[in-house]
């Protein structure tokens, strides 16, 4: 995609086969689209680094493949924005979701045969590292938190690749400020559809970045906006 929302999609690609084979071909694409600084290796041109940690890619690409509600048609979407990676799966979480204990090894299993052969096949970890590692790999890299949001029917996994020079700025306050790339000026009804929250906590959050001076509250009541400080 281009830029930081889909309005333009710039190239896309439908990935069928068996899981292993969906897997394997997601994430050498996603290597592809992330590559940065290039080497020649003999009579090919390969990247040196990547945007993202691999190991943070292919948990998320595998995490999303074999843990997935299967009985929910629709395909997992994966899209490549300017500044994230969002893959985006059918279902909600497969246990309670509860963003501060992610990471903590807890481990909820929805497909246990799916889970049992990708053990196998090495393609994820053992049980409950899986989003402990992409938490620990982002960190290591120097960027962001990932963001991990849930709707009544979907799960999304939000990678950021741009480093955070925002000292103090958490993931759904960095989510909040993007949206101004788009938009001059933001409603709280804005930030709560985009983070899936209630009325209430996109205001907590809104106010937040009002006392760290990024943002400011214009007009009352209905009318009610906010805007980015320059």
């Amino acid at each position: 995609m281009s830029g930081r929302d889909s309005y333009d999609t710039i190239e896309s690609h439908d990935i069928t086969g068996c899981i292993p084979k969906q897997s394997m071909r997601v994430v050498s694409l996603l290597e592809e689209w992330l590559g940065i600084n290039y080497e020649v290796k003999g009579s090919h041109l390969k990247h040196s680094e990547l945007k993202l940690p691999l190991i943070a890619i292919r948990e998320a690409v595998n995490n999303a493949l074999f843990h997935r509600q299967y009985s929910i048609q629709g395909p997992i979407k994966i899209a490549l924005f300017s500044n994230r990676l969002e893959i985006f799966s059918p279902g909600h979480f497969s246990g309670p979701f509860i963003p501060e204990t992610l990471g903590d090894g807890t481990s909820y299993i929805r497909n246990s045969v799916l889970s049992q052969t990708a053990r196998r096949l090495n393609l994820i970890e053992k049980r409950g590292t899986g989003i402990k590692l992409i938490i620990e790999s982002v960190r290591d890299y120097g960027l962001p938190q990932p963001l991990f949001e849930e709707g009544s029917h979907w799960f999304k996994v939000s990678l950021f690749f741009i480093k955070n020079q925002q000292s103090g700025i958490t993931n759904q306050e960095m989510a909040i400020m993007a949206l101004f790339e788009t938009k001059e000026k933001l409603k709280s009804a804005d930030v709560c559809q985009e983070l899936n929250v209630s009325k209430a906590t996109g205001v907590a959050f809104l106010d937040k970045l009002i006392q760290k001076n990024r943002i400011v509250r214009q007009g009352k009541g209905p009318k009610t906006c906010y805007v980015k400080v320059d």
